[in-house]
């Protein structure tokens, strides 16, 4: 099951917490950077709505989610995610980004960005076997992911964060 939470603030930025209890319970944290004005579900808690109360936005992000986290080390894509949820892909891009503030690609590419770096901080696995294992086609579309994530390549971080 997902569970998502959000905290907002200048100071803080936006946060999107995502705690996943089908893989131990791992909380993923996410910062984002796009006010949408759409109220997130803990805003509609504190407004007075029952804390049951699951708009269809919701629900439908609440299994987009759970089926990117379960498939995340495959190559999925937006289409994959809106098939497997069974709506129209450009209806899921809207949702998604309504609810989380982020598209559903560039939360699959944070996801995957966040675990490649725990892969290569965690691991002497090739940079094309830690692109492989999170779900990248190739090990240069991976490498050219996470140097826009990090500004610089996964190697240079890599060497970067050894002794």
């Amino acid at each position: 099951m997902t569970h998502m939470t959000t905290a907002h603030g200048k100071e803080a930025g936006n946060i999107i917490s995502i705690r996943t209890d089908a893989d131990g319970g791992s909380e993923h944290q996410i910062s984002v950077g796009v006010e949408t004005g759409t109220p997130k579900a803990d805003e509609r808690e504190h407004a007075g709505h029952p804390a049951a109360y699951m708009s269809p936005c919701d629900e439908l992000v609440h299994h987009a989610l759970a089926y990117i986290d379960r498939n995340i080390c495959s190559p999925i894509d937006v289409a994959s995610v809106a098939r497997a949820v069974n709506v129209d892909r450009s209806h899921l891009s809207r949702t998604f980004h309504a609810c989380v503030g982020m598209t559903a690609k560039a939360y699959i590419d944070a996801m995957r960005i966040e675990r490649a770096t725990a892969m290569l901080a965690e691991s002497n696995l090739s940079i094309a076997r830690v692109a492989r294992r999170c779900g990248y086609t190739s090990a240069d579309v991976f490498t050219r992911r996470f140097r826009a994530a990090h500004n610089t390549t996964p190697a240079q971080w890599r060497r970067g964060q050894r002794p």
